[in-house]
């Protein structure tokens, strides 16, 4: 794809090729992609590439967890290293609260909070039990159970949540990188 570049000297824009690696799949435990980018037309392009690593894992409360790392692998020399690695530090915090802010977008528009009562015969250890159990996620984020209002259930019925932010978070990637 063609980014713009808002920089005063050097070209007004740079082609970006991309490749994305999922280095690991196991929704029970992590998943692991490290995405690609090189710029070949900016100046000193050859000599480095961005590497972005997306760790997510099960959070508390049956959330999603997500790392964000970045490096700049230097396959050559350059005089203008720290300018590209300090370029790339601003590059990368603006691409990661654009993701993070579209994420949620996505979310309050899929997902619906709502609460239900559910009454049981519950015997007395079974109660003291559930009074623990609240008393622990008192201080929980998590006091709702979520429930998608979106036409896309019927066809993600039995996948996870945690899946369906991984499906996400993979097409974010991709659609911000344009």
């Amino acid at each position: 794809y063609i980014k713009d570049l808002n920089y005063s000297v050097g070209p007004k824009q740079t082609r970006c090729i991309v490749t994305e690696t999922i280095e690991h799949y196991d929704t029970d435990g992590y998943i692991n992609v490290v995405n690609t980018t090189q710029t070949p037309d900016v100046p000193s392009g050859n000599a480095f590439c961005v590497k972005t690593r997306y760790i997510m894992t099960w959070g508390k409360g049956n959330t999603t967890d997500l790392v964000i790392s970045y490096w700049v692998h230097w396959i050559g020399s350059s005089w203008m290293k720290s300018i590209i690695e300090k370029s790339t530090k601003g590059g990368q915090e603006s691409a990661a609260k654009a993701l993070l802010d579209k994420i949620k977008e996505v979310l309050e528009e899929n997902i619906q909070e709502s609460t239900e009562e559910v009454s049981t015969a519950v015997k007395a250890d079974e109660e003291e039990q559930e009074e623990q159990e609240k008393a622990e996620l008192a201080g929980s984020p998590v006091e709702t159970v979520l429930r998608s209002t979106s036409p896309i259930t019927t066809i993600l019925e039995g996948v996870s949540i945690f899946n369906v932010l991984v499906i996400v978070l993979l097409s974010l990637i991709v659609v911000l990188q344009f």
